[in-house]
C-alpha cells in the first residue's frame, strides 16, 4: 500500500485549521457564558441588588437585600482593561501596548472606569484625552473630518 504523504499532510493541516478555529470560538462563547453580575438593570437602567445567596455544597439559602460592590458596575471590557492597568502596575505606557491604543485613549478609558465608579475627574484633562483620542481615530481613518468636527464641537460645549 503506497501513502501520498503530501495528501496525508494536506488533509492533517485542514485539520489543525478546523480544530484551531473551533477552540478559539469555543473560548469566545464560554467567556459569553461566564458573565458576572452586573449591577446595572438590563432593561429600565436601575440599580440592582441581589436578594439570594446559596451556599453551593450544603443548599443553604439566605435572603434579603445585598449591595453589589462598584465594580460590578464596569463592563467586561472595563475589567479587562482595569486589570491590565492593575498588572502592569499603573503604567499606562505598559497599557497602551497591550491595547495598541495611544496613550491619549488609555488615559480616557481609564478616566471613564473612574467616572463609572463613581469618582470625579479632572474636567480639563478629560476634555485633552477626548480630542487627543478624535484626532487618532481621523488618523487612522476611522472617523472622517465632518464626524470629528460635530465631536469636537459637542466637547467645546462641554467646556463652557
Amino acid at each position: 500500500m503506497k501513502f501520498d504523504f503530501q495528501k496525508i499532510e494536506f488533509i492533517l493541516d485542514i485539520i489543525y485549521k478546523i480544530c484551531k478555529n473551533m477552540i478559539s470560538f469555543l473560548k469566545k462563547e464560554v467567556r459569553i457564558l461566564k458573565k458576572s453580575i452586573k449591577g446595572v438593570c438590563p432593561v429600565c437602567g436601575g440599580e440592582m441588588y441581589i436578594t439570594q445567596l446559596k451556599c453551593e455544597i450544603c443548599g443553604t439559602t439566605i435572603s434579603g437585600e445585598f449591595e453589589l460592590n462598584e465594580f460590578s458596575r464596569l463592563s467586561e471590557n472595563q475589567l479587562e482593561f482595569l486589570r491590565e492597568f492593575i498588572k502592569s502596575r499603573g503604567n499606562l505606557s505598559e497599557v497602551q501596548k497591550k491595547f495598541n491604543i495611544s496613550y491619549p485613549t488609555a488615559k480616557a478609558r481609564l478616566e471613564e472606569i473612574i467616572r463609572t465608579l463613581g469618582y470625579e475627574v479632572e474636567r480639563e484633562d478629560t476634555i485633552r484625552a477626548r480630542t487627543m483620542e478624535i484626532l487618532e481615530k481621523i488618523e487612522k481613518g476611522e472617523l472622517s473630518p465632518e464626524e470629528a468636527r460635530v465631536y469636537l464641537s459637542r466637547l467645546r460645549e462641554e467646556r463652557r
